[in-house]
């Protein structure tokens, strides 16, 4: 009897882990430790519209979740900066969709309890910054710099989370040290610093690349306050600029660099980011504080009228109406009692979100804005209602973390004026005119308007930049290799010498502070041919440099390569293309052979042309046209007659299959981006940003944002 009774338990408990067990809609089992409570909802109608709702209004948590531990990895430790070195390229993890004529600084924080930081901002000299605070649903908190503050002079603002004691405070004198508060609503958040650098510009020039980032960008500095104080209330230097991942953590890494494609995953993520991220509310930080007395550096909430308040703030509402899926203050969980119509309606929800966020950012041509999409008053800082999050996950995907409009405005354009995808193999012009040719409002094809400082001159910049669209990756819009095949600008010139016993290449940085890594392009000097090569070709760096200093100048041993393969994106399964070559990937082509060469040789490092815009008209290197205007060139070649400091290089069939062969169906499609950075404000036309006034409204419409001015409109060329 009692071997009868062990059978039936044994039985009983089999059986009844059976029952428990859920799979996932591809087969694959669900873990027990993701099971939760059971859940009163098992409607799987009711079940696919909140997995929709819940993914729309949680795609930015999963985002900067993600996001740093993607960070933690690659880039610098929590609370720590990562300097990248570079304006963003082809080949560097700038940053999503980075501007080629910016420093990036960013890190991610850890504000729980009363952990307090301090970011410095140093004097800057007239270069242009910004930095945006960035809370956990990607509201930007706190914007210092040139638009808000006085950058004449050095300023140490005190980063506070919710939990603080100096939460509620807008300045705080701690041990004699007055501090300007910026008080984020969430406890983790994100700071990403930007600095004008004038790429294109020789290295040795004052705004260059490698002036801005050693002069001003290494100054810019985030301490705890112990530190702070420790060093007699002064900025402490970063013990490290550039943290390079192990190969422990670069493979560690590849998890968290685009959004899970699997709904389960990316709940968890976001169901952990709820977690560790306390919902604000109207008691939060500053909450209550009339308007008028907000410091310029705080970023009012979305529609705010007379009293600031938090801007993530009254989402708790929201929040639990996602219980029933199993997503809660906690975290998130599947619930229990659900079966396979439960968990397929889920999965559905979840896709069906996907598609939702991709719909809204799809581009239809409109005449009236010259068919460039931009939505100027929307993004930055988003209502906690249903609009505001749809933008907020628009923004995620069309970049991560938007700018307010009126420190940096953005405005894309993904087909032409007949509807067909806009095509790097083809050639394009858009002309910028002088304000002279196009009079009355609304401004249209003249040079974007900036604000200006009391002297006249212009605060911020405005630049067009080309990427290719992301297809089947997040990461992306993506910065083409072919940006390399303009080297009108390439202009720094170093020595080399060549092993062929080794067959390495040392080669003396050009410039001090020259950077050089895996993947770099580079070009030899005219006798390239004593040496194996072929001059104005471009290579690329195969190994680790190593570097040494020789004659008190630096210097970096290396092999070459031929072709640099990118990684590629899945593409999109609604058409042929196989993807988009993934920008920061890939691996070196095959090894050249170095020969023995008689004469010295010189090389360069390739300066790439992402981008064109006001610094270049600024230096005045960008050509001009016999009427005043401007004229930049998108093509896969050099147009005929185009001067080739006005040309932007775009990836074409050609290109491509040149490097992956013609058993491939890539993705050529390309998409140009304006940035205009401290716009000139709506109410001063022509103003890219809502006109508010008596002034301009009566010529805008709703289709154009309100705005006084319009972007030129992209021509086909024929060539």
């Amino acid at each position: 009897m009692n071997r009868f009774k062990t059978i039936l338990l044994l039985f009983s408990l089999i059986t009844t882990n059976t029952a428990l067990a859920l799979y996932k809609p591809d087969g694959s089992s669900i873990s027990q430790s993701l099971l939760g409570p059971p859940s009163a909802l098992t409607n799987p109608v009711e079940i696919r519209k909140l997995a929709e709702n819940a993914y729309v209004w949680g795609l930015p948590l999963e985002f900067t979740y993600r996001f740093n531990r993607y960070n933690e990895l690659v880039s610098a430790p929590t609370n720590e900066l990562a300097y990248v070195p570079n304006v963003a390229m082809w080949n560097n993890a700038s940053t999503n969709a980075g501007s080629a004529s910016t420093l990036y600084i960013n890190g991610g924080l850890d504000l729980s309890g009363n952990n307090a930081l301090v970011y410095t901002i140093p004097k800057m000299d007239g270069i242009f910054t910004i930095s945006q605070i960035i809370d956990a649903f990607t509201n930007v908190v706190s914007d210092p710099g040139t638009r808000t503050i006085d950058t004449s002079i050095q300023h140490s603002f005190l980063v506070v989370g919710p939990d603080s004691e100096y939460a509620k405070k807008t300045r705080a004198t701690i041990n004699g040290y007055d501090f300007e508060v910026i008080s984020v609503d969430t406890n983790h958040a994100e700071v990403l610093g930007r600095v004008l650098a004038q790429t294109l510009l020789p290295p040795e020039s004052k705004g260059s690349v490698n002036d801005a980032l050693n002069t001003y960008a290494h100054n810019i500095t985030l301490n705890t306050l112990s530190e702070f104080q420790a060093n007699g209330n002064r900025p402490v230097p970063p013990t490290a600029y550039l943290y390079p991942p192990s190969d422990d953590e670069a493979k560690e890494a590849v998890k968290w660099q685009d959004t899970p494609a699997d709904a389960i995953e990316f709940f968890e993520q976001m169901g952990e980011s709820v977690n560790i991220n306390k919902l604000p509310n109207r008691s939060t930080g500053f909450s209550g504080l009339p308007i008028r007395d907000l410091p310029k550096y705080m970023v009012a909430q979305a529609h705010a009228l007379t009293k600031y308040y938090p801007p993530s703030s009254g989402q708790a509402r929201k929040l639990s109406q996602f219980a029933p899926i199993g997503l809660t203050s906690s975290g998130f969980k599947i619930p229990s009692n659900w079966k396979e119509k439960q968990i397929s309606a889920f999965y559905r929800g979840f896709n069906d979100g996907v598609t939702k966020v991709a719909d809204l950012i799809k581009n239809p041509p409109n005449a009236e804005t010259n068919y460039w999409k931009y939505l100027n008053d929307n993004f930055g800082l988003y209502a906690n209602n249903r609009s505001g999050y749809q933008y907020r996950a628009i923004g995620v995907v069309a970049g991560g973390f938007p700018n307010i409009p009126i420190d940096g405005f953005y405005a894309k354009q993904d087909l032409y004026k007949d509807g067909s995808p806009l095509d790097g193999n083809k050639t394009y012009s858009i002309t910028f005119m002088p304000s002279s040719l196009t009079p009355g409002l609304p401004a249209n094809s003249i040079l974007p308007p900036l604000s200006k400082d009391g002297s006249g001159n212009a605060l911020g910049y405005w630049s067009l930049s080309i990427y290719q669209r992301g297809l089947g990756v997040a990461a992306c819009p993506c910065i083409s290799q072919t940006s390399q095949l303009n080297k009108h600008y390439t202009n720094n010139v170093g020595n080399v010498t060549a092993n062929p016993v080794t067959n390495t290449i040392q080669a003396e940085a050009p410039y001090p502070g020259a950077y050089i890594d895996v993947s770099t392009g580079i070009l030899f000097g005219d006798n390239a041919a004593d040496y194996g090569l072929q001059a104005n070709k471009t290579y690329y760096v195969a190994s680790k440099p190593v570097h040494s200093i020789i004659n008190g100048k630096d210097n970096y041993l290396f092999t070459i390569s031929d072709k640099w393969i990118q990684d590629l994106s899945q593409g999109d399964p609604s058409t042929m293309d196989v993807g988009t070559p993934i920008q920061n990937t890939g691996v070196k082509g095959d090894l050249i052979d170095i020969k023995a060469g008689s004469k010295p040789l010189k090389f360069s490092i390739i300066q790439p042309v992402v981008q064109l815009g006001s610094e270049e008209i600024k230096s005045k290197q960008l050509a001009q046209n016999a009427d005043g205007s401007y004229t930049i060139w998108i093509a896969p070649r050099l147009p005929k007659g185009a001067a080739p400091s006005n040309w932007i290089p775009t990836p074409s069939t050609e290109y491509l299959q040149s490097i992956y062969g013609t058993s491939k169906v890539l993705n050529t499609t390309i998409q140009p981006i304006m940035r205009i950075y401290a716009a000139q404000p709506g109410n001063q036309p022509p103003s890219i940003l809502p006109c508010k006034g008596t002034a301009c409204t009566p010529h805008m419409s709703k289709a154009t944002g309100y705005a006084s001015y319009l972007f030129p409109l992209i021509q086909e060329v024929p060539q």
